[in-house]
């Protein structure tokens, strides 16, 4: 019946009043009926919403009546004639209900004894339009107190001063974020919108009952009851945004956060009270904060801080010495005190608010925050020192709240200088940065090097000059404390926000005078030239695939992974896993990027997850840009190539030697002697340089690359950036269907002598297309770029293919364009053998059309009588034999056709090329060749001159 009323879809409820409940509860004879049906009110938000119960008032009233159904229900409180009470005495089964009845209501007499104090204070003698004025003036009176008087300590100002150049770079408020607004705060204490009994209840129910900290918890004893708030950190903030407010207001009302505190039981739970305290603070308007902690004399935040550290302090002196008492009763050799200990404890130091300072994400607060516990740890421990006799040391206590603002002041720097080409998966923090494998430092200085240029050659000057800059500091030291030293960063952070940044452009800003270095001159122990090249690769790359027509993107990438390859070759001394890195880079980026949109060129979208077809398929279809990755797939593919014969030869060298030191796979940390800046003392820099999280990464879930596999992949993009024809290729290639899936590197590829065929014909194809081309001169030699790679990718010999190019340049009657290289050509560097027969058959095919066309002319038809017949014969027939291709014969037709430019061939030419098998083949004693070339050499001598005659 209880619960239909106060259900909110009741119409009994609407008729109802909080007698109408009492009247219920009055009726109920069960003490276990009582303490669900007092949860059920403690949860209930009709009590107060609909029936107009006030605050806790009718919970206490509930409360009085479950007191004294508690103590009828104890056996001593049956009557005295023998009668028995409204509820019956109970047995000894039962007594267990009853310790857990009455602790029931212990619990919510605590939590109605810490809301009426928090109640009382809400609904103080403060007249409405002194609340309105203290929270509408907090924006303006903190710029007044600027202008009055400044922060109390340095460290006071310098989170001011990151308050307002947080604002400055990203463009808002540092409260945009905040779960209330300042203008919220204001309408609710307008509308006088105080806690609610019921949400203060449903934040306190404990899970538990925990033991006291000075004994055994004891039964039934109200002193041993701990309440705390809900583990939920979103129900939990809105009762502490109540909790703590008084802290906001004056110094002499400050100690009602206590006395809720006391009515909880945790007053002295310290490493709660700092967490509470810490979430608390993070909700605050940055100016409200300031304003209660930072200005002035009296700030009830620091007291309240100062009270708990103090009376932590007092606490520790106090059984210190209840040890000393009780030592002195034993010998010296029992003595268990040890008198040189210092008091300071882990809460006096408030590690609990430095621990959460340290993963607090956002950093312009806990700035704030930790420069606020500072000075109360400052402030109570000096106080302390001086009575102490020096078991509590003042800088002892405070240099870690020193350390914490400095790596503070490090992840500011970084957040506000990338934050506009930074995206992390997880905030920026102390505590994230510590962890070690969630942030890759080397990437965060990478980025803002491609802030300041493209170039490769530019940003590796960049790096040499910061490793002896005068003005390169570390803001993790002490060094950094100096007002122009943090305002010198935070104008660095700012000048960041106000360039243009623009990944369309490779080139530097023409005005340099007002920069203020890049980010590497603030954390020079990360100036690692191997790691950094590494990651602007990796980052070059990443940018390319988000826009894929950039291409410029990714060829700055190969100049990157070229500047890295670069580092490698002077670096000899180091080890096989630094050289790995150029290795797990390249195959890095050609698996994530190239690899995918050569498998969708080759067999369409159907397999290729990685990429939109929406997106890619008219660059596909785009021949130019098409042939611009290639080109820059081809040189990624000799990157990875090199490095792995480096690590090969390296790997090989060590195993002779009998050095195993450097397979230490356990740890990447850079070994970075050589780079460090000579004019700084690194020691206690922040953060420590240690394995690279991303390259680690990498380096073990990277396979082992097979030699074969990877030349089969470049012979493809070699072969394709040559001649785009899928069809003609696709016989060359081993396992066709396989190339550029996901592990298809990873398997040996076996050619066998049967593919020699088709790779010949693909490669005569291309020689054709290129000897078509050619319209320049030969002089002195023949540059065949990516036919060299295809060459070799298929064990293809140069001298060949050189050879059917320039045979190929005579059937195109080019023979002005090669005659003088073939003249001063070194026989070694073409297969003479190949190059003389095909150009036999070349001479005879000409020769046969000449003497076609000789024997139709009436005046030269005589001549022809002149020859030698046997050799005219072996000519035609050999003719025949090549005319015999049907290609071949629609070739020749074309090239001789009457719109051709050569209707008939160059008696003169056969003369010349048969001259230069001459000059060949006497070298190499070829007699059978060398007799036919004499013979038509003869003939043509013979026409010649029978031409000249007639």
């Amino acid at each position: 019946m209880l619960k239909q009323i106060l259900s909110s879809d009741s119409s009994i409820m609407q008729r109802s009043t909080p007698e109408d409940v009492y009247d219920i509860l009055e009726q109920m004879t069960s003490l276990v009926d009582l303490g669900v049906a007092l949860d059920v009110l403690g949860k209930s938000t009709h009590l107060e919403e609909e029936m107009g119960a006030e605050g806790s008032t009718f919970h206490s009233h509930v409360l009085e009546l479950c007191q004294f159904r508690l103590e009828e229900a104890r056996p001593h409180d049956a009557s005295d004639d023998g009668s028995s009470s409204m509820i019956s005495s109970v047995s000894s089964g039962d007594c267990v209900k009853t310790n857990k009845f009455e602790e029931k209501l212990v619990i919510h007499e605590r939590i109605v004894a810490a809301y009426d104090v928090l109640h009382r204070y809400e609904s103080a003698s403060y007249s409405d339009d002194e609340e309105d004025d203290i929270e509408e003036e907090t924006d303006n009176e903190i710029n007044d107190l600027s202008e009055r008087t400044a922060p109390r300590t340095p460290w006071a100002v310098e989170a001011m001063a990151w308050i307002d150049t947080y604002e400055k770079v990203s463009g808002c408020s540092v409260d945009a974020n905040l779960r209330l607004t300042p203008d919220q705060r204001r309408s609710m204490n307008r509308k006088g919108l105080g806690l609610s009994f019921s949400t203060f209840f449903k934040a306190c129910m404990p899970k538990e009952i925990a033991p006291n900290h000075y004994g055994d918890h004891r039964k039934h004893d109200a002193d041993a009851l701990y309440i705390f708030l809900t583990d939920s950190t979103r129900s939990r903030i809105p009762i502490l945004e109540h909790i703590f407010s008084p802290l906001l207001k004056d110094i002499f009302v400050f100690k009602v956060v206590n006395s809720v505190f006391d009515c909880l039981g945790i007053r002295e739970e310290y490493a709660v009270l700092q967490k509470y305290f810490g979430e608390w603070f993070m909700t605050l308007p940055a100016n409200a904060a300031a304003k209660a902690s930072l200005f002035g004399l009296w700030c009830p935040i620091l007291r309240w801080l100062q009270e708990m550290i103090t009376s932590i302090l007092d606490e520790e002196d106090k059984k210190r010495t209840n040890d000393v008492m009780s030592d002195l009763a034993l010998s010296s050799s029992e003595k268990k005190v040890d008198n040189t200990r210092s008091l300071l404890s882990g809460d006096a130091r408030l590690d609990t608010l430095r621990t959460f300072c340290e993963k607090a994400a956002d950093l312009p607060r806990a700035f704030l925050l930790a420069a606020v516990c500072r000075e109360a740890v400052l402030i109570a421990t000096r106080q302390k020192e001086a009575k102490s006799y020096g078991m509590v040391l003042c800088r002892e206590a405070v240099e870690p709240w020193n350390v914490l603002l400095r790596k503070i002041r490090v992840c500011l720097l970084v957040d506000l200088r990338l934050r506009k080409v930074l995206i992390e998966p997880l905030p920026i923090t102390v505590a994230n940065v510590e962890e070690g494998g969630i942030f890759s430092i080397f990437s965060w200085i990478a980025r803002d090097e491609l802030m300041v240029s493209h170039q490769q050659n530019e940003i590796v000057a960049l790096e040499d000059a910061c490793r002896s800059s005068r003005q390169a500091f570390h803001p993790s030291c002490s060094f950094g404390d100096a007002a122009s030293k943090y305002k010198l960063l935070q104008d660095f952070c700012m000048e960041s926000a106000l360039k243009t940044i623009s990944h369309t452009t490779s080139k530097r800003t023409n005005n340099r005078k007002e920069d203020r270095g890049p980010l590497l001159l603030y954390l020079s122990p990360f100036n690692c030239p191997l790691e950094l090249a590494a990651h602007r690769a990796l980052i070059l790359s990443a940018e390319w695939g988000e826009t894929p027509a950039s291409l410029h993107l990714l060829e700055d990438a190969v100049r990157a992974m070229c500047a890295l390859d670069d580092t490698l070759c002077e670096g000899s001394n180091l080890d096989v896993k630094s050289r790995s890195i150029s290795n797990v880079v390249c195959s890095e980026i050609f698996q994530t990027r190239i690899r995918p949109v050569y498998r969708a060129l080759l067999f369409g979208f159907d397999d290729v997850d990685e990429l939109s077809e929406d997106i890619m398929y008219p660059l596909c279809h785009d021949p130019e840009w098409v042939r611009g990755l290639g080109k820059i797939a081809s040189e990624v593919m000799a990157l990875m190539e090199r490095s792995c014969s480096d690590i090969v030869i390296k790997s090989n060298l060590m195993k002779k030697s009998g050095d195993d030191t450097n397979n230490d796979v356990e740890s990447l940390a850079p070994k970075n002697d050589a780079w460090i800046n000579p004019n700084l003392d690194s020691i206690g820099a922040w953060p420590v340089v240690k394995d690279d999280p991303v390259i680690k990464n990498l380096i073990s879930r990277s396979k082992k690359i097979e030699a074969s596999a990877l030349a089969q992949h470049r012979s493809i993009i070699c072969a394709l950036l040559l001649h785009f024809d899928v069809e003609l290729l696709s016989p060359s290639i081993p396992h066709f269907n396989t190339v550029f899936l996901q592990d298809s590197m990873s398997f040996e590829v076996n050619v066998s002598p049967s593919y020699l065929e088709h790779r010949t014909k693909f490669l005569k194809c291309i020689i054709s297309k290129k000897a078509r081309d050619t319209d320049q001169q030969i002089l002195d030699h023949i540059t065949y770029g990516e036919i060299n790679v295809l060459c070799g990718s298929w064990d293809i010999s140069v001298c060949d293919v050189k050879s059917m190019f320039l045979l190929e340049m005579y059937r195109l009657e080019k023979d002005a364009l090669v005659d003088e290289f073939v003249s001063t050509c070194s026989t070694n560097s073409i297969n003479v053998v190949t190059f003389i027969s095909g150009g036999l058959d070349i001479a005879c095919v000409r020769f046969t059309i000449l003497l076609e066309t000789f024997e139709r002319t009436k005046k030269l038809r005589s001549i022809i009588g002149l020859l030698d017949a046997d050799t005219c014969e072996w000519v035609k027939d050999r003719a025949r034999k090549v005319l015999l291709d049907e290609q071949e014969r629609e070739f020749y037709d074309k090239i001789y056709s009457e719109s051709s430019s050569n209707q008939i061939p160059s008696l003169l030419g056969i003369q010349q090329l048969l001259t230069k098998f001459l000059q060949m083949g006497t070298s190499l004693q070829l007699k059978t060749s060398i007799e036919r070339a004499r013979a038509i050499s003869k003939m043509s001598t013979v026409l010649l001159q029978a031409i000249e005659d007639s």
